[in-house]
C-alpha cells in the first residue's frame, strides 16, 4: 500500500515521502480501515520537524522511531481483530490512528466511532483530533461553573484554524456571545462560523471580559490574557506555541498556580468521538474543508498547513 512517511526530521518538503509499505498487522483490538481521507493537524508538521525539540524524547532523539504520519482518519472497515465487538466489515468509521496518511490503517477499536451521516465519509476525517479538542475546551466552562449559554462571553484565540473553527461553532451553539481572534484576512470566515465579533490581532489589542477564553495560539503574555477573565471565568490553554526547545511547557508552568487557568491535553475516547458525531448530525458542528490534496502530495499539504494560511481543515485523500 502507499503511505506517507518521514525517516528524518526537517522541512516537510525535504523529508516527507510517499512509499510502498506493508499493510498494518491486524492485532486483536484493532480495526483495518480502507482510508477515505486523512485529516491534517498542527501535530503533523510539528512531528515532521521535531518542533519543539522536546518531542524527540518520545519520537526519537536522532530520527523518528516510527516513520508513519497522520492521526485523523475516516474510511470503511475491511477487517476486524479477534477482540473487536463494535465494528464489522463495511462499516463507515472515523477516529484516530497513527499512520492515517496511507491507503490503509489499523487503529485501536476504542479510537473509532461510526461516521456521522450528515457529512461525507471523507469529510469525517477532519473531526477526531480537532473536534475532540474543541469539545473538551468548551466543556471546561461546565466543569468550573454553570456552563455556557445566553449571556456568556467566549473568546477564541486562533479562531480560524481547525480547532478554532469548531470551538467557535460549539460556543455559538450554546447561545454564548463569541469573539474570535485571527488575522484581518480571515475575519469574514470566522464570522461565518458564528462569531459575533472578531479581533484582528495584527492591528488591534485583545480586550473585553470573558467567561471562557480558549487559547489555541499565543497572542499576548499569559498574565495579560488571564486579566480578560470575568470573575469565575476560565482560561483554557491548548497551544503548541512556545520556545524551540520546550514549546509551551514554560507557559504551562507559569499557569500552574492560577486556578483560573487550565491546561487541556485533549484525549480522544470512544465517548468523545460519539459526542462529536452526534453534534455533527445535530447541526451544531460542521467541518469546513478548504484544501484537499492527493496522498502523493502529502509533503505539500503538511508544508501548506505549517505556513498558517489555512482556514478550517485540510485533508489528504488517497
Amino acid at each position: 500500500m502507499r503511505a506517507a512517511i518521514r525517516e528524518r526530521y526537517g522541512d516537510p518538503l525535504d523529508v516527507v515521502r510517499v512509499v510502498d509499505r506493508p499493510e498494518p498487522q491486524l492485532e486483536p483490538d484493532r480495526v483495518l480501515v480502507e482510508v477515505a481521507a486523512g485529516g491534517l493537524n498542527s501535530l503533523d508538521w510539528r512531528l515532521t520537524r521535531a518542533t519543539p525539540r522536546l518531542v524527540r524524547a518520545s519520537e526519537g532523539l536522532r530520527a523518528p522511531r516510527d516513520p508513519r504520519l497522520g492521526e485523523d482518519v475516516s474510511g470503511t472497515v475491511v477487517a476486524v481483530g479477534s477482540a473487536v465487538t463494535r465494528f464489522a466489515p463495511g462499516d463507515r468509521v472515523f477516529g484516530q490512528g497513527r499512520g492515517a496518511f496511507a491507503e490503509r490503517v489499523a487503529p485501536r477499536e476504542k479510537f473509532l466511532a461510526p461516521a456521522p451521516s450528515a457529512i461525507t465519509l471523507a469529510d469525517a476525517a477532519s473531526l477526531a483530533v480537532a473536534g475532540t479538542t474543541a469539545l473538551q475546551a468548551i466543556q471546561f466552562a461546565s466543569g468550573t461553573g454553570p456552563g455556557l449559554g445566553p449571556g456568556s462571553r467566549v473568546l477564541v484565540i486562533g479562531a480560524a484554524g481547525g480547532v478554532g473553527t469548531f470551538a467557535v461553532q460549539l460556543a455559538a451553539s450554546t447561545g454564548a456571545e463569541v469573539t474570535g481572534v485571527c488575522s484581518g484576512a480571515k475575519a469574514d470566515f470566522v464570522r461565518s462560523q458564528g462569531a459575533a465579533h472578531v479581533i484582528d490581532y495584527t492591528t488591534q489589542d485583545i480586550a473585553g471580559e470573558y467567561d471562557l477564553i480558549v487559547e489555541l495560539a499565543v497572542a499576548a503574555p499569559l498574565r495579560r490574557t488571564a486579566s480578560l477573565l470575568r470573575p469565575g471565568g476560565t482560561l483554557v490553554l491548548s497551544s503548541g506555541d512556545g520556545g524551540a526547545l520546550l514549546g509551551p511547557l514554560p507557559r504551562i508552568a507559569a499557569a500552574a498556580f492560577d486556578r483560573r487557568i487550565r491546561m487541556l491535553a485533549a484525549q480522544t475516547t470512544t465517548d468523545s468521538l460519539l459526542e462529536v458525531a452526534r453534534l455533527v448530525d445535530a447541526g451544531a458542528l460542521r467541518p469546513v474543508i478548504t484544501d484537499r490534496y492527493p496522498l502523493e502530495r502529502a509533503a505539500d499539504a503538511i508544508a501548506h498547513l505549517e505556513r498558517g494560511h489555512t482556514l478550517g481543515k485540510v485533508l489528504l485523500e488517497p
